[in-house]
């Protein structure tokens, strides 16, 4: 967040060069809204714009999406212009966070996490 301390700004950018995703607490609740409403471009993702959603969830960049996808930088970003304004996102995290939400996407952590009524 931009009121994050030095001290914080430099344990995430520690975190992301050891391939960890950390998010400060106060941008999850920006966007974990109590009550929100189902957006309704959420049923009208296409295939496509799903293999981006889920680079995105991976933590890569569009350039390297694009890479892997095999298509051009510019036609990915078009399609994470598309996810915004469909999921009505404005970052990328964002977006991954409402699609968890709402089940379209799962997360790597979700394989390994127990449900809350399973015992372990």
């Amino acid at each position: 967040m931009k009121d994050a301390s030095v001290d914080e700004i430099l344990e995430a950018v520690r975190a992301t060069s050891s391939r960890r995703i950390e998010v400060d607490p106060a941008a999850i609740q920006a966007v974990l809204l109590p009550g929100d409403a189902r957006p309704a471009g959420l049923t009208e993702l296409t295939q496509r714009e799903l293999e981006v959603l889920a680079g995105l969830g991976e933590g890569r960049p569009p350039k390297q999406i694009a890479r892997h996808l095999g298509i051009t930088l510019p036609t990915c970003r078009g399609h994470i212009k598309s996810l915004f304004q469909k999921l009505g996102a404005h970052t990328g995290l964002e977006a991954v966070v409402v699609a968890h939400r709402y089940g379209i996407l799962q997360l790597p952590d979700d394989e390994r996490r127990p449900a809350p009524d399973e015992v372990v």
